[in-house]
């Protein structure tokens, strides 16, 4: 008799990049539960967080796949102390845009913008500290332009890419991403994971 828990899958994810794991994993056959960190790159995640989130995901399966950014020293502790498996790139960016498009971009001092942050945008300007002076000036010193990583299939809202432009004051463009790279991946994984 098969283990319950191998059947299962439990996907750890960023929340910066939660609505492109959402819409792949939505299309795809298998029993899973997302267990979703908050952003690493923009908040101080301590490590009691991380191991609370991958002690709660080895408990719902022994199988893990995380699809986070190289964005905490604590990381590769975790993953090698639950035998997880990493998907993707060294950021969340590389999960949507070719690398060297990111570092043409990174280079020419562009902000990019991954659709959850867009579509949350009020809460994104506060906890990028955009609703005060100081916080919009810091920007404008640090950045050249926000570009926007723009869904083809699920394009974001002017209104929220309008609000964010102007809480930073700087000007931007969005570029149009797809997810069929991402989806490839995950969809690869998976079904290597389903069939050992």
């Amino acid at each position: 008799m098969v283990n319950e828990r191998m059947k299962k899958i439990a996907v750890i994810s960023c929340s910066g990049v939660i609505d492109i794991v959402r819409e792949t994993l939505k299309d795809i056959d298998v029993d899973y539960k997302l267990f979703t960190f908050k952003a690493p790159c923009l908040f101080n995640v301590e490590e009691k967080y991380f191991e609370h989130y991958f002690d709660s995901a080895s408990k719902y399966s022994s199988r893990i796949i995380v699809i986070i950014g190289n964005c905490s020293p604590y990381l590769d502790k975790y993953i090698k102390l639950y035998n997880a498996v990493k998907i993707c790139g060294d950021n969340c960016y590389e999960f949507v845009i070719p690398n060297d498009q990111y570092k043409c971009l990174k280079d020419n001092k562009s902000l990019l913008i991954l659709p959850a942050q867009a579509t949350n945008a009020k809460t994104y300007i506060k906890r990028m500290g955009l609703n005060n002076k100081d916080g919009q000036d810091m920007y404008r010193f640090l950045i050249n332009q926000i570009v926007f990583l723009n869904p083809k299939d699920k394009p974001l809202k002017q209104k929220a890419m309008k609000m964010i432009e102007t809480a930073y004051g700087i000007s931007s463009k969005a570029i149009d991403i797809s997810l069929d790279k991402f989806k490839d991946t995950i969809q690869s994984y998976l079904s290597t994971v389903r069939e050992s």
